[in-house]
């Protein structure tokens, strides 16, 4: 087909040719000119046509193959002889490929890549939004029971959570953490998934209840745990002491529908009081925990299928089993799921996106500085180029070897930067993952290495369009040394280099107002004591603790944390710091008028007298709750500052009462502000209870001591362990780590920035240094006049020195410019700082020039030591 294809061309040419030259004889003719010389003349521009033909079929034909094979030799010949200038170029090239290459792939697969399910363009996902515009991904399952039954526009509704981290015992051996996921039933049909060993769930025994129960195992999972062993099937693993059966293994690739999360092992919604007891979620109406995917019916949108849910969800309001659990104003949305459910990608889409046009700076930045390189190569060789003028080649055959060449560079540049990007997004994830432990798992498929053709190919363009601007005038054989060329080469490196400068300083700008913000961040007072305070979130529920046992409980676990050496003191509540749950809404204020639209609503919190204490949060007004405080009408309750002011306004709030259509409430004291939820986050109005009965479900346990919280955690485990070895611990971690957790899109943006600001600072040093080495090379016989006639050395380095300088001042003036607008970008991140901060702007520049001046001070004192002799015999 390719010869038969090629004989094709040739002959329409010969055709074009030909009539070519017919008319191009009759022209003649007709102006006058005499038939022999007419056909004379057109036989000489049919020769001039037959060698563009020639061209042509070396263009397409396997000449062009055969030319294309001796160009990249000869170019690997000639990157081989300059070692120094092919090694620069490479690692230049790696390091903005590289960049590049690991934030995309990170970015594909948090926020590109679709579900690797079958069709996931069919999925949608359900969620809820109130009457007040708040929205929530999550539903009941007695709701997604009835959307199930009732809805004909989609072909399947799932619904699944995500259970935690459990322990898990295989066979005999040691219980050991697992991910786990609770699934419908029909999880895997819907989601287009097959077992790649065994079978996945079937509708009647998934919803067999107690006795027969089963599971599935992750691809990953049956590898690391059962060392993928086909007899893995129908083994029995125990999840929190319930056997379960595996009947099957997921496919290779399959992660579930939640990205970043990654279940080990799958098991049946019906189990959930089982794997989580002291809770029946199945039945109550209350307890959204579920996120629903659904599948439409092919032809079906997302409208109709919403239409037809909300229908049902109006109906529904009604009854009263719903009534209650509803959301007021409760509407269903429907949304295209083909890449799924992704608290990570919410958080850091914006942050990725941000690098993304960081690193693209950075390549731009490295391609620059390799057509300097490139540039300062080319003009070396001018006396090479004019020989192959001078013998015939035409200025495409010139430009196709420098094509060659560059493509190479390219290439190895490329192969350099995935090895780079491999290696690197080993250290980005952990700066994604909350507390480094996200199962989010990122590969080197067939999309990033297009990306990164791409790429190469895109640097192989941009130096061949300054290889042609360089072309442009070729001097002559007796110029050896390019001396025409010269002064357009200085001209050309300074544009580039200033352009590298001002992209540098912008770099560097955005991370020096990220750096510092999260400085602010991270030095910021959230309200409480962050250091030396330990936290456990307990789980006394499932544990089977119900009234007076749980005040047993709680007593006795504070009575023997309270003795571990070097516990300062202890406490408990319901709910933890950086939580973020439990509101109570319809309070009313007696004298307060609500304005219109506003939601009367707080947030609650019990508490066990001394938590304050233990937090280190300070009473601004009243007292705290005592031990001898029962619940007595009206209520006790501590308010925060957040609270007193919005209510009372300037006016005093203790002894003020407010009430709910249940509880009429006392204010005792006032505390202080603390950042609950987290430090950029404003403050809600907080309502304290007392839990001095200690038979409130208390969730989270605070530990305050006197050194390190690591080193009493093995201490404080044992404690609760000789309490009941059977009550979950399911976290400890110290507050510190709570409050780094939540400043992960700022402390990302702050790194990699900074990391890309100095990355593209080097560069941009070398291209600064690469150009002065350069100028001082083409004025070295300058140089020698200049101290023939009484320059001293200080003068000639000055000189070099200005010309750094002025290069530098050029860059930083278009730079400034640049990054006043471009930190407008970066307004949402900052805390505590304007974008045109002037400290940042002063801080980048000085280290820019800092950086400069020394990459110029180099070249300037090799100018400087050069013996005159020499340097007037140079040319």
């Amino acid at each position: 087909m390719f010869w038969r294809r090629t004989r094709t061309r040739d002959q329409e040419l010969d055709r074009e040719l030909r009539s070519h030259l017919e008319s191009e004889a009759a022209e003649r003719e007709e102006s006058g000119m005499p038939p022999d010389e007419a056909r004379y003349a057109a036989r000489r521009a049919f020769g001039n046509m037959t060698l563009l033909k020639e061209e042509i079929r070396d263009m397409w034909g396997w000449a062009s193959a055969q030319r294309l094979l001796q160009d990249l030799h000869y170019a690997t010949r000639m990157l081989r002889r300059s070692p120094g200038f092919t090694l620069t170029a490479t690692l230049t090239l790696a390091l903005g490929i590289g960049a590049n290459t690991a934030i995309f792939s990170v970015i594909d697969t948090l926020l590109l890549k679709s579900l690797p399910v079958r069709n996931p363009e069919e999925l949608a996902v359900l969620s809820v939004r109130n009457i007040h515009g708040e929205k929530s991904s999550t539903f009941s399952y007695p709701l997604f029971a009835r959307l199930r039954a009732e809805q004909h526009s989609l072909s399947g509704l799932v619904a699944g959570t995500g259970a935690g981290r459990m322990p898990v015992r295989i066979s005999d051996n040691n219980a050991e953490e697992a991910s786990v996921e609770l699934v419908s039933e029909n999880y895997f049909q819907v989601m287009g998934v097959a077992a790649r060993l065994g079978r996945t769930f079937g509708v009647n025994e998934a919803r067999a209840s107690g006795q027969q129960t089963v599971a599935v195992l992750s691809y990953g999972c049956w590898n690391r745990r059962f060392a993928a062993r086909p007899d893995a099937v129908g083994s029995i693993v125990r999840i929190r002491d319930v056997p379960y059966t595996i009947i099957g293994v997921a496919t290779p690739g399959f992660f579930g529908n939640v990205v970043g999360e990654s279940p080990e092992i799958w098991i049946p919604l019906s189990t959930q009081p089982l794997v989580l007891p002291g809770r029946d979620w199945l039945h109550t109406t209350n307890t959204d925990w579920l996120q629903l995917m659904a599948r439409l019916q092919p032809g079906a949108t997302d409208r109709e299928a919403q239409a037809e849910l909300q229908l049902i969800v109006d109906r529904l309001k009604s009854e009263q089993a719903f009534r209650r659990g509803m959301p007021e104003g409760a509407q269903i949305l429907v949304t295209p799921g083909s890449k799924g459910f992704s608290e990570i990608r919410k958080r850091f889409a914006r942050p990725l996106r941000i690098l993304m046009s960081a690193v693209c700076f950075v390549l731009l930045i490295a391609c620059v500085n390799v057509a300097n390189l490139i540039s300062a190569r080319t003009t070396s060789r001018q006396r090479e180029i004019a020989i192959r003028f001078a013998i015939g080649a035409s200025r495409w055959r010139v430009l196709r070897l420098m094509l060659a060449e560059n493509l190479l560079l390219s290439t190895l540049g490329g192969l350099a930067g995935l090895l780079l990007a491999v290696s690197s997004t080993n250290t980005l994830l952990p700066l994604i993952a909350e507390r480094g432990n996200v199962p989010l798992s990122v590969h080197l498929d067939d999309r990033v290495l297009g990306f990164t053709l791409a790429i190469c190919i895109l640097t192989t363009l941009l130096f061949s369009l300054q290889a042609a601007f360089v072309h442009k005038d070729v001097p002559g054989l007796k110029d050896s040394h390019g001396g025409a060329g010269g002064p357009r080469r200085v001209l050309v490196g300074r544009v580039l280099v200033v352009l590298q400068v001002a992209l540098s300083l912008m770099l560097l700008s955005g991370a020096a107002l990220l750096m510092r913000s999260l400085l602010n961040l991270r030095l910021f007072d959230p309200g409480f004591s962050r250091d030396h305070l330990l936290f456990l979130r307990i789980d006394p529920v499932s544990a089977g603790y119900q009234g007076s046992r749980t005040a047993m409980l709680n007593r006795s676990l504070l009575e023997h944390v309270r003795a571990v050496p070097g516990v300062v003191s202890a406490s408990m509540s319901s709910l933890p710091l950086m939580d973020g749950k439990n509101r109570t809404c319809c309070i009313a204020v007696p004298g307060y008028t609500p304005a219109p639209g506003e939601r009367m609503a707080i947030r609650t919190l019990d508490v066990v007298p001394g938590y304050f204490v233990t937090l280190g949060m300070k009473l601004a007004a009243g007292r705290d709750f005592t031990d001898a405080e029962r619940q007595s009408s009206p209520t006790p309750v501590v308010v925060n500052e957040a609270f007193a002011r919005h209510y009372f306004g300037r006016g005093m709030a203790l002894g003020r009462s407010f009430h709910d259509p249940k509880h009429v409430m006392e204010i005792i004291g006032v505390v202080k502000n603390a950042s609950y939820d987290g430090i950029r986050l404003d403050v809600p109005p907080m309502v304290f209870f007392s839990a001095s009965g200690y038979q409130e479900t208390l969730l989270s346990l605070e530990v305050r001591t006197a050194a390190d919280p690591r080193t009493v955690e093995t201490a404080v485990r044992q404690a609760v362990a000789k309490v009941d070895p059977a009550l979950p611990i399911p976290e400890m971690v110290t507050v510190q780590s709570l409050i780094d957790d939540s400043l992960a899109e700022e402390r990302l943006l702050a790194r990699l920035s900074s990391l890309f600001g100095f990355l593209g600072l080097a560069i941009a040093s070398i291209g600064l240094y690469g150009l002065m080495s350069y100028t001082v090379s083409k004025r070295t016989n300058e140089i020698g006049i200049r101290m023939a006639l009484g320059a001293d050395r200080r003068r000639i380095r000055a000189m070099i020195v200005r010309q750094t300088i002025s290069l530098l001042l050029a860059g930083s003036a278009i730079g400034l410019v640049v990054s006043l607008a471009a930190s407008q970008m970066l307004a949402s991140f900052l805390f505590g700082i304007a974008p045109t901060d002037g400290w940042s702007l002063m801080l980048s520049c000085g280290i820019l020039l800092s950086l400069g001046l020394a990459a110029g001070y180099f070249p300037a004192h090799r100018a400087a030591e050069v013996n005159p002799v020499s340097a007037l015999r140079h040319e």
